[in-house]
């Protein structure tokens, strides 16, 4: 049974200095209950820098395959995937 699907998410790492960040969003289809792909395009923010005057800014367009380790019936069921891209935007210089 194929399933289509959408995903949004936003990440915020607090745990860098400056804050980075993220909102990503996805579409992808599930192939029964345990394989699935997805297409991303995901926007990340870092804070200013100490030495600098803006923030630095990238977005990234990445395919996402994916399997789930156990069934639905278990209340933890782990995934493993892969996330791999390509840049499309950046502002950083050197």
């Amino acid at each position: 049974m194929i399933k289509p699907f959408v995903k949004v998410a936003f990440y915020q790492s607090y745990l860098e200095i400056p804050i980075v960040s993220e909102l990503e969003l996805g579409v992808g289809v599930k192939f029964g209950d345990y394989v699935s792909t997805q297409i991303n395009i995901r926007g990340s923010q870092q804070g200013k820098y100490q030495n600098s005057s803006g923030s630095f800014r990238f977005a990234t367009l990445s395919i996402e395959p994916s399997y789930r380790i156990l069934s639905k019936k278990h209340r933890f069921s782990p995934v493993v995937a892969y996330d791999a891209g390509i840049e499309l935007v950046n502002n950083g210089k050197g």
